[in-house]
């Protein structure tokens, strides 16, 4: 018989997707793909942008081939999100599968982003002039900034679930909620899984905080081949670590830097760009959301999606 997931973390990217990962690997009821994103249902719109993806359907099968006798069985591919085939694949392959959508203010969200691009030295201009280029003329979804500009758009992917997928299959988690209390999240977690665990321990553990996001390569020229995917795996299995300890203190700025922020003007301007989807969000959800920077803002100066 062939064993699929029957739950999925479908993003979005940068809200907390890799530490709920973390936790719920920790439960003794869930089983959690080994490989976190293997992205098998967003095979086209990874190609469109670049991103490695697993197509082959044994080869990702054989991520729950070791499933004993954990009742929720998941994986947490981001880019699901986004990807307009992603909903309409997975119900049709499990039309009872259920999907955790992890939304965080779409404003810190894109900063967020954007320092994880810094990160791979995908980006390198600078926040403000990515902002000129990018919030003021269409962004091709084989460009490396789409996810970017897109990844902060919620209402559109939000609804695809929505449609495809009884409201009871679907659970939206909010980032800051999440963050305030992760143990009463977790728990309307496990009882959405319908699973009695108890709160894992690793629960004050943080995955992906900036200061493990700031392996950022010296020089930009040599970028690309110091975050290829390829060279990193032939670094590790070739030198000792002692030798790779001296590599990335040689190419790479070190760790623990701090944290970056946001100007005001910066901020002003993606709340205006993205304060009209918001809007709509809020509507679809019946709810009020919990992301300041959207408390105060202007209404009748929306920077509305075309």
């Amino acid at each position: 018989m062939e064993r699929y997931p029957n739950f999925f973390i479908v993003g979005a990217a940068r809200c907390g997707t890799t530490s709920l990962y973390h936790y719920l690997n920790e439960s003794s009821d869930v089983f959690m793909s080994k490989i976190k994103e293997p992205h098998f249902f967003a095979s086209n719109f990874c190609k469109l942008i670049n991103y490695n993806t697993m197509t082959n359907k044994e080869e990702y099968l054989k991520l729950f081939e070791n499933v004993t006798t954990e009742q929720a069985v998941g994986e947490a591919s981001v880019h699901y999100f986004q990807a307009t085939e992603a909903a309409g694949d997975i119900s049709r392959v499990l039309p009872h599968a259920k999907i955790i959508i992890m939304l965080r203010d779409p404003v810190e969200r894109f900063f967020s982003h954007y320092l994880l691009l810094v990160k791979f030295g995908t980006i390198v201009q600078d926040f403000d002039k990515i902002l000129t280029k990018y919030l003021n003329e269409s962004v091709s979804k084989d460009s490396n900034y789409y996810s970017l500009v897109d990844g902060s758009y919620y209402f559109d992917n939000v609804m695809r679930y929505l449609q495809c997928f009884k409201k009871e299959q679907v659970k939206i988690i909010i980032f800051e909620e999440f963050s305030e209390n992760t143990e009463k999240s977790l728990q309307s977690i496990f009882d959405f899984l319908n699973i009695d665990s108890p709160v894992p321990e690793n629960i004050n553990q943080i995955y992906n905080e900036f200061g493990s996001l700031t392996n950022i390569p010296r020089n930009q020229i040599l970028s690309p081949i110091l975050r290829n995917h390829t060279f990193r795996k032939i670094v590790n299995h070739i030198f000792l670590r002692r030798i790779k300890n001296s590599i990335r203190e040689t190419f790479f700025v070190k760790r623990n830097l701090k944290k970056p922020e946001m100007n005001n003007k910066d901020r002003e301007l993606l709340v205006r760009f993205y304060r009209n989807d918001v809007e709509k969000l809020k509507k679809l959800l019946g709810r009020e959301l919990p992301w300041s920077n959207f408390q105060n803002a202007d209404k009748s100066d929306i920077a509305s999606r075309q």
